[in-house]
């Protein structure tokens, strides 16, 4: 590919989602059809430009710590950030303004056991500790979850 083809494509891929597999295959589609026809032919159509998708495969993949203990951590560390950037007085000022205890948002991993934590309206040191252990172990459950899917889902 030509300077400028090369930083078309640079600016197309990055307008992309990271997770829209579909369009990130057809990007590279097109850039493979551009640099093996240079730039000529049939561009809307893999199969007439001899460029498919047996020579072009994307796999999404699934990044996580290799130690079980490891990524608990992290998930607890990034549990307690998101308490330390305002999750409690963001939760409190949509259920108060915004409806949410009618919202499917709700029952959403961290909202749900914020929600139970601030309608219990029991500060105690105690309570924070519940809350925040509910909160985790939820989190974890969840991450555990989708590496059991991942791992069916790969094979």
């Amino acid at each position: 590919l030509k300077g400028a083809e090369r930083e078309e494509l640079r600016r197309r891929f990055g307008a992309l989602s990271r997770n829209d597999v579909y369009r990130l295959t057809r990007a590279a589609e097109v850039g493979l059809h551009r640099s093996k026809f240079g730039g000529e032919g049939p561009l809307f159509s893999a199969e007439r430009s001899g460029v498919g998708r047996a020579e072009v495969e994307f796999r999404p993949f699934f990044l996580c710590p290799s130690s079980r203990w490891e990524h608990c951590r992290a998930i607890d560390a990034r549990c307690e950030s998101m308490i330390g950037k305002g999750l409690l007085s963001e939760v409190g000022s949509l259920a108060a303004h915004h409806g949410l205890l009618s919202s499917p948002v709700r029952l959403a991993i961290g909202y749900r056991q914020t929600l139970e934590y601030l309608q219990a309206g029991d500060a105690s040191p105690e309570a924070f500790r519940d809350y925040l252990g509910k909160f985790k172990a939820a989190t974890r459950r969840y991450a555990k979850q989708q590496q059991q899917w991942w791992r069916r889902e790969v094979r």
